[in-house]
């Protein structure tokens, strides 16, 4: 089999592609900028407030977003100790497990109440 030709057509329709990607690597780098001052702005309030839950759950969500899942996995399981009656920390703990592959961890998770 011959070697791949680079025929003006192949390279026009490369530069096509990259040129359409443009628009979303600089939607993806702008949100993960917009999600690293959205960590910075819930951390800041998490210090002015540890009690008001919503704070910790929007954190933990960002983290994710971020790539941060062991960060997220961290500031829920503090949020479960702190606050055992709490279905919805248990819940995110449940899907952060999931998607870390830890199937019994996920499932006792999402069976507390």
């Amino acid at each position: 089999m011959p070697p791949r030709s680079r025929s003006p057509r192949r390279l026009a329709d490369r530069s096509r592609r990259r040129a359409l990607d443009v628009p979303a690597r600089r939607h993806r780098a702008a949100t993960l900028k917009q999600n690293a001052e959205a960590r910075a702005d819930f951390e800041a309030a998490l210090k002015l407030d540890e009690v008001y839950l919503p704070i910790r759950y929007r954190l933990s969500d960002t983290l994710v977003d971020l790539g941060d899942i062991d960060g997220a996995r961290k500031a829920l399981e503090r949020t479960t100790r702190e606050h055992p009656d709490q279905a919805v920390a248990f819940a995110m703990l449940g899907q952060i497990s999931m998607r870390q592959k830890r199937y019994t961890d996920a499932i006792e998770n999402l069976q507390r109440r």
